[in-house]
């Protein structure tokens, strides 16, 4: 019959059927039941039902469904879960014509208040079936829970079936279901009420889906053993609606959810044993097992997903009253040790993520997101990092971003080298929630990991994960298109980047996530030689693309924007954010590129009287940072001038060629104490960065045949005359404080006499 019923799925819509068409759409589902709801003619007959029909076929089923109500319950019920499952608009409005909701009631009505007789089995399962698919309905639920909720309690409760007549696995699953569903999908957000007695509470429906669970799958291994995969997936119909109820069971929000999260995560879970398997694939592609059938792996990943799942960074917010009783957030550190358990004694998990993030079958972007997400939860401890790295989970999240706006449409402007096996992988949508869960989870990986083991440097890798770094660091800093007016890599940065959408997630969440590309960034180009030196071409630019002091063009380029995200977080006002970019931007100084962006000559036409020094806004922002009140904030932007100044004259004379400028008044408050307090240690890495530049000065302004003679001039005239005068002057106003032989202000007094000794006036 399947082939008869594939003409339908090609047949224009709105689906026109006659009476004859409409009955043999439905016969497939007159065998209904939870054991064969996947067979071909069943699941034909659902994608047909989900197909918009012209009014008067929906008439028809209208009809058909009534009448059957009385002639042949069995089937109008299982017609009637098949509409809710996948058209549910359609069966709501069924539901709400005067004939057959009378009629419905009536035939609740009569199953679930029979209790002279035992209600026929098949009958009693498919009501079951059709219970558990419309308690997912919020305006269906509270006539269920008046009418439907006591029976289904009582069926598995045995509390009216006889003896021998006890419900199967089959039927028990879907009640359990359905009371789930009912119990949590409160119309007024309210937490589930406590069960009454003799009633099933979460708690324990949750222990009965784990039992059936186990039983089911133990089954099915005895009875095929050996046997390939069938068609369906690993999991029997039974097993999966389990999985499903486990699924609602595990949600944070959940009454007991902790509690039998650490039930189902123990070193020797028989549900573990049960759910993942028991050894990692082969590695040859034509010894692995074939792919997971699309619900079977969206089953699956949501499942990890909430076991994994940690509480949100967000603040509590104020609870409206009905919520007031809602189970407390579970401590983030009971997560990470339930995780460490879960990967230590169960690491077939990473091959079960490293399966749904690459299968090559119809896998869904929000099982993959929810795979992305399981794995970022793993992340979140750092001693479970190493596993995630060597189960080759950090590549396939790098494959992934790579192939999702907007860094697809740049990767051109890169290296493509190292990206491999990519008709495995499929991309997210810009801005959504799998790409920035993937982006964290890859930077976190590199905080703790060494980046060139985490990725071959060799292969392009690590510079497609610094470009996808910076792209998620503009979105933390609500950079759009505003800022991508440039070109080259601007026009593929911001060409679909737009503004970043931070109202769909807590303040903290997207903070700490751009702190952690920033942190991933650093230690990237940390690595120093070939790596570093091409990551710091991509993000400041070749030789030539800065800006002068003025903002005009100047040495035949325009600053491209990726550095201008560096510097708008150094401009943050999350301290930890500014930090890191200062970190970042210390690190890239020591690359040649690093260096070139803000090797800039004074300009010749600056009549050397008029004590002009012009110092560029990007090298301002490094000498304002070192008044930070963050300490590690100071010492990366002093060190970055330290390197600065010891490679470039230029830069050099620009930031001391005039007293009192911005340059000699960071110096002095960098060595001299403030308020008449004494050093303390943390200030010597300050000092010590301080004298790094006067030795760079010196070394400059004695030296003949520099290229920036003009700007050697002007540092010549501070040191002389006037200029000597403010300075000493400055220095005369410092308070004495003691360290070392001189003390501060004695060291002074010797550096500037050698520096004046040095000036060739």
């Amino acid at each position: 019959m399947a082939t008869s019923l594939s003409r339908f799925l090609t047949a224009p819509t709105p689906l026109s059927l006659s009476d004859s068409d409409l009955n043999e759409l439905l016969e497939p589902l007159k065998s209904n039941s939870n054991t064969n709801t996947n067979t071909t003619d069943s699941a034909l007959a659902n994608a047909i039902l989900s197909r918009k029909l012209d009014s008067e076929t929906s008439s028809k089923l209208l009809s058909t469904i009534t009448t059957k109500l009385q002639s042949d319950t069995r089937h109008a019920l299982a017609i009637l879960a098949a509409i809710l499952k996948v058209a549910p608009h359609t069966a709501i409005a069924f539901l709400n014509d005067n004939n057959l909701k009378s009629q419905f009631n009536n035939t609740l009505h009569t199953i679930t208040n029979n209790t002279s007789t035992a209600p026929n089995p098949s009958l009693v399962s498919s009501l079951t079936q059709l219970l558990a698919e419309a308690a997912a309905v919020a305006s269906l639920r509270p006539t269920l829970r008046e009418q439907a909720a006591p029976w289904l309690n009582s069926q598995l409760t045995q509390k009216f079936t006889p003896v021998g007549k006890e419900l199967n696995d089959d039927t028990k699953v879907l009640a359990a279901l359905a009371l789930i569903k009912l119990a949590l999908g409160r119309e007024d957000g309210a937490p589930p009420p406590k069960p009454k007695q003799g009633e099933l509470g979460l708690q324990e429906l949750g222990t009965l889906l784990q039992d059936i669970f186990i039983r089911d799958v133990k089954k099915a291994k005895t009875n095929s053993p050996g046997e390939k995969v069938q068609e369906e997936g690993p999991f029997s119909p039974t097993a999966l609606s389990a999985l499903e109820g486990l699924s609602y069971l595990t949600l944070p929000t959940t009454p007991h959810s902790p509690k039998l999260k650490s039930s189902l995560i123990t070193p020797t879970s028989p549900f573990l044993v049960s759910l993942l398997p028991l050894k990692s694939p082969p590695k040859k592609p034509e010894q692995q097992p074939p792919p997971l059938p699309p619900h079977v792996a969206y089953t699956l990943a949501t499942l990890l997903h909430h076991l994994t799942q940690y509480p949100s960074l967000t603040p509590p917010q104020t609870l409206p009253k009905a919520l007031s009783d809602s189970p407390a957030p579970e401590e983030r550190t009971s997560v990470s040790s339930r995780n460490t358990t879960l990967v230590n004694s169960h690491g077939t998990v990473l091959d079960s993520l490293h399966s749904l993030l690459t299968s090559r079958a119809a896998v869904s972007t929000q099982t993959r997101t929810l795979a992305v997400l399981a794995t970022h939860s793993l992340v979140e401890s750092p001693s479970l990092r190493p596993s995630v790295v060597q189960a080759g989970l950090v590549r396939d999240l790098r494959n992934i971003v790579l192939l999702s706006p907007p860094s697809s449409s740049s990767s051109s402007s890169l290296n493509d080298g190292g990206r491999d096996d990519g008709d495995n992988y499929k991309g997210f949508g810009d801005d959504s929630t799998g790409r920035k869960n993937a982006v964290q989870a890859i930077a976190k990986c590199l905080i703790t990991a060494r980046p060139d083991l985490v990725f071959d440097k060799k292969g392009g890798a690590l510079l497609d994960v610094a470009f996808v770094l910076v792209v998620e660091v503009a979105r933390g800093l609500g950079l759009g298109d505003e800022e991508g007016k440039g070109k080259d890599t601007a026009k593929g940065l911001f060409g679909s980047l737009g503004k970043g959408r931070q109202g769909e997630e807590g303040e903290p969440e997207r903070l700490l996530r751009t702190f952690e590309c920033l942190m991933a960034l650093t230690n990237i180009v940390s690595l120093g030689g070939e790596i570093a030196e091409k990551i710091a071409a991509v993000v400041v630019g070749k030789q030539g693309d800065r800006p002068s002091g003025g903002g005009a063009k100047e040495g035949g380029g325009e600053r491209k924007p990726m550095m201008k995200i560096v510097e708008d977080a150094m401009l943050s006002s999350n301290p930890m954010i500014q930090r890191a970019a200062t970190e970042l931007a210390c690190n890239l100084v020591s690359t040649e590129a690093g260096v070139a962006y803000y090797d800039i000559p004074c300009s010749d036409t600056t009549s050397s009287s008029s004590m002009a020094s012009e110092i560029p806004p990007s090298l301002n922002l490094l000498l304002a940072l070192c008044s930070s009140e963050d300490l590690p904030t100071q010492l990366a932007a002093s060190g970055a001038l330290a390197t600065l100044f010891s490679y470039s004259p230029f830069v050099t004379f620009r930031t001391f060629s005039h007293y009192p400028e911005k340059g000699w008044d960071t110096f002095f408050q960098l060595v001299l104490p403030q308020d008449g307090d004494d050093m303390t240690d943390d200030d010597e890495g300050l000092r010590v960065r301080a004298w790094d530049w006067m030795d760079s000065l010196a070394r400059w302004v004695s030296e003949d045949g520099l290229r920036d003679e003009r700007g050697r001039e002007k540092v010549v005239v501070t040191l002389s005359g006037e200029g000597r005068d403010r300075l000493r002057e400055r220095l005369e106003k410092a308070k004495e404080a003691r360290r070392g032989p001189t003390g501060a202000k004695g060291e002074v007094e010797e550096v500037l006499v050698r520096l004046m000794e040095g000036v060739k006036v």
